[in-house]
């Protein structure tokens, strides 16, 4: 049976100079962000079971684009190659 539930709202995190409009699967409680950082800081690498997103792409002209959902627009995006 597919799911009926309406996806949850995104999340905006303000900084003191910009705010930044990220997925509510992309805030993590302080338990899953210790584990997260534990793993990075003693092998360069996160868990496996986690990927992270790219801050940009290209367009089919090749110029670079921000992912970012609060700046428009980003038509035209190609996912990067490399």
């Amino acid at each position: 049976m597919p799911c009926t539930a309406p996806p949850p709202e995104p999340v905006r995190i303000d900084f003191s100079e910009l705010s930044v409009t990220v997925g509510a699967h992309e805030v993590f409680a302080a338990d899953e962000a210790a584990v997260l950082f534990d793993s990075f800081y003693r092998t360069g690498r996160i868990p496996e079971e986690y990927v992270l997103r790219p801050d940009a792409g290209y367009t089919s002209a090749g110029d670079e684009v921000t992912l970012d959902p609060d700046v428009e627009p980003w038509k035209d995006f190609v996912a990067p190659t490399h």
